[in-house]
């Protein structure tokens, strides 16, 4: 039996009805989800600041910069990079640790204040994986040793030499903690006398090496190259298990002690304040990896002989959490007392 006019016109008349209450009571969630978006303003909405805590100069500077560049340029935000050096990393990371988890303040840190710091101080202000959410890692730093061209030694076998015939006559410079591992590391494997001399800054060191005030010294490849190329510092070799492809033609460390083992590669990466939101760390490290993995990017941080290595935020706290075991490791083999 067909339907009345009547009949389909009633059912038209009941589901409008039903539309436009369910349109009344979406009404008042679809207000206060704009209104909670007008009071949430995306992010980024202010500059962003990544602190860097060691002097300018040097490769974590000069790459940390770079990226900051870039980021600006993603975020169509300001990025400023400060310099807050002192007390082996300890003072910069302190600030970041205490900053607003808002995603406005960063940190770019590496295996000294995230890893090694640990071993290295009896009272480390803070924790490197309870007060920090990691972002990502941006890269790996390959060491080499150098040496002044005062002393009559240009490899690492004559430095060996030279330094049984002239104990207590080899100093070694230490700006930072993979510097002060390796050198204590090369003296206990050459079974050598090396005298540590404390510095601020890679660039104050390398500065009275020229001048011969200090012998040699475990430091990152580009602010050194230069100095070596301009023969005013010399190149005795790379910290690495194998030959670098960044130096091909010079040999590893190891080879020069004619023994395997001597390894030492730095790495830096980005953190934020522990209690970060998931989504802003997530924003940031999509936005990092693309920068750092980006070929003319990967160009421009080889240049400055760093390898490229990003990661996922967990992949990062992972990375951190073993380096701080394998830091405290190579401390305790080097005899290194924390202070």
């Amino acid at each position: 039996m067909s339907k009345s006019p009547s009949q389909h016109l009633g059912r038209r008349s009941l589901a409008l009805l039903f539309t436009l209450l369910f349109a009344l009571l979406l009404a008042p969630c679809a207000g206060v989800q704009a209104q909670a978006q007008s009071q949430s303003p995306a992010y980024p909405s202010k500059p962003i600041r990544i602190v860097f805590p060691f002097a300018a100069g040097g490769a974590g500077d000069s790459s940390i910069r770079l990226i900051a560049r870039h980021l600006a340029l993603a975020l169509e935000q300001a990025v400023i990079v400060e310099n807050k050096p002192g007390a082996n990393g300890v003072i910069g990371m302190m600030e970041v640790a205490r900053a607003a988890p808002d995603g406005y303040t960063l940190v770019y840190g590496s295996t000294t204040s995230m890893a090694a710091n640990v071993s290295l101080m009896k009272k480390l202000p803070y924790d490197p994986v309870k007060d920090f959410a990691p972002i990502t890692r941006i890269g790996l730093l390959p060491f080499m040793l150098v040496s002044t061209t005062t002393l009559p030694f240009t490899t690492v076998k004559e430095l060996v030499q030279y330094a049984k015939a002239n104990p207590g006559k080899v100093s070694f410079a230490n700006h930072s903690a993979p510097g002060h591992v390796a050198g204590v590391m090369l003296a206990q494997m050459a079974g050598i006398e090396l005298l540590r001399v404390p510095y601020k800054a890679s660039s104050t060191a390398l500065t009275e090496m020229v001048g011969g005030d200090v012998s040699i010294m475990f430091i990152d490849i580009a602010p050194a190259l230069p100095l070596v190329k301009a023969g005013r510092i010399r190149a005795l070799g790379m910290a690495t298990a194998q030959r670098s492809a960044l130096l091909p033609e010079l040999p590893t460390v190891g080879e020069g002690l004619g023994m395997p083992g001597f390894e030492l590669v730095p790495w830096t990466g980005v953190a934020a304040p522990a209690g970060t939101p998931a989504a802003i760390v997530q924003r940031l490290n999509f936005e990092l990896g693309r920068i750092v993995s980006r070929p003319d990017v990967k160009d421009e941080l080889a240049r400055m002989f760093i390898d490229a290595a990003p990661s996922t935020p967990e992949q990062m706290a992972e990375w951190i959490k073993t380096d701080i075991d394998k830091w405290g490791r190579l401390i305790k083999a080097a005899g290194i007392e924390a202070q």
